[in-house]
């Protein structure tokens, strides 16, 4: 059991690390990030419009790209 929770300790540790020195890198001065968020849906604007108009707390399928841009 220990070697289990050792196991488990330690991906989430590295899964932490290595998106810490992302996030580093997603703010610095010299890089320009775009963020492109893709829809399944053609009428995406419209269905999340109504559901924050309608106060549902619904969400939409997608996929999110991230682009570095350095300057």
């Amino acid at each position: 059991m220990n070697a289990l929770k050792n196991t488990l300790l330690i991906c989430v540790l590295t899964l932490f690390f290595h998106s810490t020195s992302n996030a580093q890198d997603f703010y610095h001065p010299e890089v320009i990030q775009e963020v492109k968020i893709y829809f399944n849906e053609s009428n995406w604007a419209t269905i999340l419009a109504q559901c924050y108009d309608a106060g549902n707390e619904e969400r939409l399928l997608g996929s999110v790209d991230f682009l570095k841009h350095v300057c």
